[in-house]
């Protein structure tokens, strides 16, 4: 039996915002696409667009949540281009992880800008190739903020466990060595886990650099972007108090003319006023 299909504005938004996103949990369609609708419905929905070849599912999260993402036929229709055709296994979690601390950080207002890892990584062999790709830094987003009346951007790395100590070094003393950045926000599910990275930034000569370094707890953020820590400030600030309250579109996305209060920079961490990243408790 055919099933007969009429495409919605909502779906619509859908397939390009896939586009932007890359791949979304169904938790995330039903939450900011189907507000109020049940689950069952949306699941229906989605799996009727799957039938028509727009979207595909992807499967491998530890909760079982089903995730989904454009097809090339998709993205044919939508006339948009499909940033990512394969999700690793191995970065599943993280990957969803870092897609829903976007989420949560733009609904709230405080990340007015955001690009992903997979567009930077284009950017640079388009520009480069793919010659010494590994050597340089690429973040697993990037936020565009304004200090003191100027544009600049953040770097964010967000870090589910210290497996691999060796990478995080490399990590650390690239953004050390060619900065290029305003400030380093490391995101991490554990306090010990950003101790530990602003440990080996210490070591690596951090304090020295022109990046500064920020962390904040994933679980905060998810709760209430906000009131989360942004730990490294000086007394510690919640990101809705702080510098990245005021973020504004990178240049590859416009610049924003909307009036922007600058920060306090007496609240940010320097040479001369340097503390322990993480002295508060969790």
């Amino acid at each position: 039996m055919r099933i007969s299909y009429q495409q919605t504005k909502r779906d619509a938004y859908l397939m390009k915002s896939l586009s932007t996103y890359g791949m979304l949990g169904s938790s995330h369609i039903k939450n900011h696409f189907f507000g109020g609708i049940a689950r069952t419905t949306v699941l229906r929905r989605l799996r009727l667009l799957e039938s028509k070849g727009l979207i595909k599912r992807v499967m491998g999260l530890e909760s079982q949540e089903l995730l989904w993402m454009l097809t090339t036929k998709g993205g044919r229709e939508m006339r948009v281009t499909i940033p990512k055709t394969h999700w690793s296994k191995n970065m599943l979690e993280h990957d969803y992880l870092l897609v829903d601390l976007r989420l949560n950080l733009e609904v709230s207002g405080i990340a007015h800008s955001w690009m992903p890892e997979h567009l930077i990584r284009s950017e640079i062999f388009r520009k480069h190739g793919a010659k010494d790709i590994h050597e340089r830094i690429v973040p697993d987003g990037l936020i565009g903020i304004q200090v003191n009346g100027k544009n600049e951007s953040v770097a964010l790395e967000l870090e589910l466990n210290l497996k691999n100590q060796t990478r995080i070094k490399k990590t650390l003393h690239r953004y050390i060595s060619k900065g290029g950045f305003y400030a380093l926000w490391y995101v991490a599910p554990k306090l010990s886990i950003l101790s530990s990275v602003w440990k080996q930034w210490q070591i690596c000569g951090g304090l020295k650099s022109k990046v500064k370094f920020y962390g904040s707890l994933l679980q905060e953020i998810v709760e209430s972007p906000p009131k989360a820590r942004l730990l490294g400030t000086k007394p510690v600030l919640t990101l809705g108090e702080s510098w990245i309250m005021k973020a504004v579109p990178l240049g590859a996305h416009g610049v924003s003319r909307q009036k922007v209060k600058t920060t306090n920079q007496n609240n940010l961490i320097t040479d001369s006023n340097q503390t322990p990243i993480l002295t508060s408790p969790p």
